[in-house]
């Protein structure tokens, strides 16, 4: 039941962070939930999310997102699978483009997980699959992450550090290489049965560009409606000298198995 909790924990963070709605493959013995605390972090199957960017000027960038995930428990045979398909929209001055973006999976084994530390380890894959350049990188990326974490029970909470690699290994020879780091730690905590709350910040290395470092922070709020339904929202801030942009805006619609 801990290990249970820890890996829905986890999913719980990439749901809000990245938006990972996960499937859970039911354990025999498993205790029952209480039926007056209505909690996110339950299974989850479906989850549509949207994201807005706002970059500069009339700039701006729209991603609405399906994406879904299984967990699978057991030993050894801990892992998560996500799955991205997003529908793209950008403008910049007076172009726009509309269309499918680039195409992202990822796996995630979970080797070590106890009632208070967790570590997980992956990777993830991008397929260029944009229908226009301004919708998508043009390029093939392999994307390792770790995450270790740790879990709270009074108060109620998780948090996360999530490290990230992402490198580009074919694709169009005419588009940039790619080759940056992300490091984004997360907390959140329980306010009542159906509200939680938290916060994270990314930091960001890009290798290709001198070590270029920008920065943006942000802070959650979700709600769960009903025990098989929830929404949450997030606006988040980029700064520093190199920013990339000046706010985004993100919320999802997930569904609980």
């Amino acid at each position: 039941m801990a290990v249970r909790g820890i890996v829905i924990g986890i999913a719980l963070f990439f749901a809000i962070s990245t938006a990972m709605p996960v499937a859970v493959a039911a354990e025999d013995g498993q205790e029952q939930e209480n039926i007056g605390d209505v909690d996110p972090t339950k299974p989850v199957i479906f989850n549509i999310r949207e994201e807005f960017y706002k970059i500069n000027g009339d700039t701006w960038k729209n991603a609405f997102i399906l994406r879904t995930d299984i967990i699978r428990l057991g030993g050894l045979r801990n892992f998560l699978l996500r799955f991205d398909v997003p529908f793209m929209s950008t403008e910049m001055g007076q172009v726009r483009d509309d269309g499918l973006g680039d195409l992202y999976g990822q796996a995630l084994l979970i080797p070590y997980a106890s009632e208070k530390f967790f570590f997980a380890v992956g990777t993830g894959l991008t397929a260029p699959s944009a229908t226009e350049d301004t919708l998508g990188s043009g390029k093939w990326q392999v994307s390792p992450l770790a995450v270790p974490g740790l879990r709270f029970k009074d108060p109620r909470g998780l948090f996360f550090v999530k490290v990230q690699d992402y490198i580009s290994f074919a694709g169009q020879d005419d588009r940039a290489d790619i080759h940056y780091m992300t490091v984004q730690p997360f907390l959140i905590m329980k306010l009542s049965d159906k509200w939680w709350a938290g916060a994270d910040s990314e930091a960001k290395i890009n290798w290709e560009q001198d070590n270029r470092k920008s920065y943006k922070s942000g802070v959650i709020l979700l709600r769960m409606w009903t025990k098989s339904f929830g929404t949450w929202v997030k606006p988040e801030f980029p700064w520093g000298s190199n920013r990339e942009g000046d706010w985004n805006l993100k919320a999802s619609f997930f569904w609980n198995y």
